[in-house]
């Protein structure tokens, strides 16, 4: 007679085991996606609830945790997301500081300048947008009616796109991210600033900086000319914001046929210490001559304070020194 062993069908045998394990792991993955969706879920009604209070005025801006980086909802006269990574930008938005306030004045006497020139003029192009702290309020207040903004980092351009939506200006502003420079088609290396998101730099060569910038982590971005992304574009009606950290003179040049046609309005920062990292004095003087144009204006109150001449900014290079400082000019 055979006799079979009766085997208990729960009897903890290897298999067995593997079957449990695999079962408790899956219902710890279900659970963790729950919860964590969960989670995130109530962040984000709460997002919309705190971005209703902010609507209404009953709050100015709130702290947001997502993904262990950590952002504002602000609201001033525009709604912005901002980053506590940033104590510049950032900062001056969610305070609204005496530093943001002049910024909103400058714009305002650039369509001033603007207008005297031309009365054509009634768009503006942002070269290096980051999260749209100039064109944004540009547009919103109506200083100008619609805008071109680039910026070549990932996550500014992230931001810059989500606080575009957030002041309903998607169908005003165009953003596009990329680099702008004096050839088309490169591949360029930008210099990742930690601290503050309106110092990532276009990468020249190496140096040893006076901030520590040769150990910032490096980027690599498309760089392209304003000749080439705006040849479609009737660029008459443009004015255009520079401020690039050292790569205006780069971005001037790669635009010398539209300027010299149309001879649009420049609001140029100025800064020896990143002109000098970037090697282009040279550069900037010569292609500012060739184009055409002939004033320097103040930024802060519209008087004239120069030609554009060779030794006009030879003395400003001068006077502000190779340490940091800079300027801004609107160059007509």
């Amino acid at each position: 007679m055979n006799i079979q062993i009766y085997k208990d069908p729960l009897e903890k045998t290897l298999k067995n085991k593997i079957k449990k394990i695999k079962f408790a792991l899956s219902i710890k993955r279900y659970l963790f996606n729950f919860f964590n969706f969960y989670k995130h879920f109530i962040k984000i009604l709460n997002l919309i609830k705190i971005n209703k209070l902010c609507r209404f005025g009953i709050i100015n801006s709130f702290y947001y945790d997502l993904s262990a980086f950590k952002y504002y909802l602000t609201k001033n006269v525009e709604y912005y997301l901002v980053t506590s990574k940033d104590p510049q930008i950032s900062k001056a938005i969610v305070s609204n500081n005496n530093d943001r306030k002049k910024q909103i004045q400058r714009i305002e006497n650039f369509k001033k300048i603007c207008m005297k020139k031309n009365h054509k003029i009634t768009n503006i192009i942002d070269v290096g947008a980051s999260i749209g702290n100039v064109i944004i309020p540009a547009i919103n207040r109506k200083i100008f009616e619609r805008g071109i903004a680039y910026e070549p980092v990932k996550e500014n351009f992230k931001l810059l796109k989500i606080n575009t939506i957030l002041n309903n200006l998607q169908d005003y502003i165009e953003i596009n991210q990329c680099a702008i420079g004096e050839k088309d088609n490169l591949i360029v290396e930008i210099e990742i600033s930690k601290y503050d998101i309106g110092d990532h730099r276009i990468r020249y060569g190496e140096y040893k900086g006076l901030f520590n910038e040769q150990l910032r982590q490096i980027d690599k971005v498309k760089s392209n000319t304003l000749d080439t992304l705006l040849k479609n574009v009737q660029m008459d009606t443009f004015a255009i914001w520079l401020n690039n950290q050292g790569s205006e003179a780069h971005a001037i040049s790669g635009a010398k046929k539209i300027l010299k046609k149309y001879g649009n309005p420049l609001f140029l920062e100025f800064s020896p210490y990143y002109i000098k990292n970037s090697n282009s004095f040279k550069l900037l003087k010569n292609t500012l001559i060739e184009v055409g144009y002939k004033n320097v204006f103040n930024c802060d109150n519209e008087n004239k304070i120069g030609e554009v001449e060779e030794e006009f900014f030879d003395e400003e290079y001068v006077k502000l020194g190779e340490k940091g400082n800079y300027t801004n000019y609107i160059i007509t």
